[in-house]
């Protein structure tokens, strides 16, 4: 036979009332076994899913609600608060739907084993297989952990359909399988002996059954007759029908996305805009400008570059203050900021009339140039470039001291050449050394941002357009080698040093400024200096006592070039200033690992 589908209200009164005295154990026949439909449950879940959707939805209005660079959500986020929103009202009408249907079943929902059906009543439309199409009943017996929990009883009926029942005991399996057999066998009985109410305590269908009246019901709810008493399965609102939740929740998840996506950014916006305000920094403002939107005129326009004009002039330096103007070019702070800069620049030039010598009245007024000069045109680099003097020259000074020597001394060693000790090998490092001399002393009154020395490209023409007319302010110093008119010669050696004479002239230059600072300085060898050398083994006594050539150009080099830095730093600041402080403390360049110390001193034949 096959399964069947009919609507509880389409069942004749009688039937109707007796099976929900036999499913609510009130009455015969009562179910061998039954798994009742747990309410509750469905209830539970779909409220739990009500709750995770409206968790979900404030979730999505708190993440990052306020915060900068990331406060306001973009349209993607639509898509997230309708979901949330669908699925919120879809699994709340769920749940009243579920509360309501239980209430609308005048029996126990569940599936039930009757001697004569197996009934899935579970909902309004029952369904209901024959007991005469079973073919089997098996048991399976569970264990957890080795400890038995419970059995499954399953019936496999006609058509590769079976149902399962849990049971707790394997004596309940027993007991169930035998009372199935006696109500099969009691039921066969009464029918033989047309006991009818027997089959009516045995079977709740027993008139539908008995006028074979399954084909004339109804396979849909009927309307409810007048006068009836049965029990009946009670009708559901229209708003709890599938259809309709589905429908009504797509449209308020349409509805209220937009707006709540849009009233959450303009309170998310105007917290951000009060945070910035309250923080009042640079990043703050830009961290509004990066998601903001209501108040972003004001914040380009004005907020922001005056934070960041107030954290500039916190750091204090022109650096920070330039990178305002150049960040915020024609803001509203542009003039205050100038004004500071300037302020950073008179500042200096006091700290500098404080501290400048006032030997030379030109070099205070060319520094003063050189300040506005360096304000309007935004750097701070001055050039530090140096004019040596040339081979052919050097070499020609050779040439007169061999000459003077040997009319000096005619059965002397001769004198140690001058002009390979002023070649570009040797005089670059003596040149940066001066540099970072005069650097140092300049650091102590001008932050570099404002004047900073810098060692530039050499000269190698001395009337250049660029020794005129500089791309940069440009300190020029040109230097000639000679002979001092001394002698020098070692305690132990025959060996002859000429006394080295450099003359320094200075020059400083401003771009499209025609005045210049000149300078001059000469520079003569000291008495006597000492030589720190490695001897060399294996040599004659005199020529093992000897310093090398270059060992002792290079210290009165290096003696001549210390004694300069310390007069430059003189020309431009006045003793006891800053900036002279530590100007002599470079000294004499050291020997080998094993040094011999040799004083030299003026030759007494001379």
């Amino acid at each position: 036979m096959p399964v069947r589908h009919v609507m509880f209200n389409a069942l004749p009164d009688p039937v109707r009332d007796r099976l929900v005295r036999c499913l609510d154990g009130q009455g015969p026949p009562r179910p061998i076994l039954s798994a009742p439909t747990n309410a509750g449950a469905g209830i539970l879940g779909w409220s739990f899913l009500a709750l995770a959707a409206a968790a979900v939805t404030l979730v999505l209005v708190c993440n990052h609600f306020g915060s900068l660079w990331s406060g306001v959500q973009g349209t993607g986020h639509l898509l997230g608060y309708a979901g949330s929103i669908f699925l919120l009202f879809v699994s709340t009408l769920m749940a009243i739907k579920r509360l309501r249907f239980k209430s609308t079943l005048p029996f126990r929902a569940g599936r039930y084993l009757l001697p004569a059906d197996y009934v899935d009543a579970t909902g309004p439309k029952l369904t209901m297989i024959p007991m005469s199409d079973l073919v089997n009943v098996g048991a399976v017996h569970h264990h957890t952990n080795g400890v038995y929990s419970h059995s499954r009883i399953t019936f496999s009926f006609q058509g590769n359909v079976s149902q399962s029942f849990d049971v707790r005991s394997q004596a309940e399996v027993q007991a169930k399988v035998g009372e199935l057999e006696w109500s099969r066998q009691a039921l066969r009985a009464a029918f033989a002996s047309r006991d009818v109410q027997q089959l009516i305590a045995l079977d709740p269908f027993f008139e539908v059954r008995r006028d074979d009246a399954w084909d004339r019901l109804v396979a849909v709810d009927p309307p409810h007759a007048a006068g009836g008493h049965a029990p009946r399965v009670g009708t559901m609102p229209s708003f709890l029908h599938p259809g309709f939740i589905a429908g009504a929740s797509t449209l308020v998840a349409v509805i209220l996305a937009l707006p709540l996506w849009y009233v959450r950014n303009l309170l998310s916006d105007e917290a951000m805009f009060r945070t910035a305000k309250e923080v009042g920094s640079e990043f703050a403002y830009e961290g509004y400008i990066h998601s903001g939107r209501r108040h972003l005129d004001e914040v380009k326009t004005s907020l922001l570059p005056r934070a960041a004009l107030t954290e500039a002039k916190r750091e204090g330096s022109v650096t920070a203050l330039r990178a305002v103007l150049k960040k915020y070019p024609g803001s509203v702070v542009e003039g205050e900021t100038r004004a500071a800069v300037h302020e950073l620049f008179s500042k200096t030039l006091a700290d500098f009339r404080a501290q400048a010598s006032t030997s030379d009245p030109v070099m205070l007024s060319f520094m003063e140039k050189l300040i506005s000069y360096l304000e309007k045109s935004e750097r701070s680099t001055v050039e530090v470039r140096f004019d040596p003097p040339s081979t052919d020259m050097l070499a020609k000074l050779d040439a007169v001291l061999q000459q003077k020597a040997q009319a000096l001394r005619p059965r002397g060693a001769g004198v140690a050449p001058v002009a390979k000790h002023f070649d570009v090998e040797h005089s670059l490092p003596r040149e940066a050394a001066i540099v970072n001399n005069l650097a140092a002393g300049f650091k102590r009154v001008f932050p570099t941002d404002i004047l900073e020395l810098k060692q530039g490209e050499r000269l190698t023409d001395n009337a250049g357009a660029a020794r005129v007319n500089p791309s940069v302010p440009t300190i020029y110093i040109h230097y000639d080698v000679g002979s001092s008119g001394t002698m020098y010669s070692g305690e132990r050696s025959d060996r002859a040093f000429v006394g080295i004479l450099v003359d320094f002239d200075g020059t400083m230059r401003i771009p499209g400024v025609r005045d210049a600072f000149d300078f001059k300085l000469k520079v003569m060898p000291p008495d006597e200096f000492t030589v720190e050398y490695t001897s060399t083994a294996g040599l004659g006594a005199n020529l093992a006592s000897a310093p090398p050539d270059d060992r002792v150009y290079e210290v009165m080099a290096l003696r001549a070039f210390d004694q300069l830095a310390g007069k430059l730093r003189s020309i431009f600041f006045k003793p006891g200033s800053m900036a002279l402080q530590g100007a002599d403390e470079s000294g004499p360049a050291q020997g080998g690992s094993a040094p011999d110390a040799r004083p030299l001193g003026r030759s007494p034949r001379q």
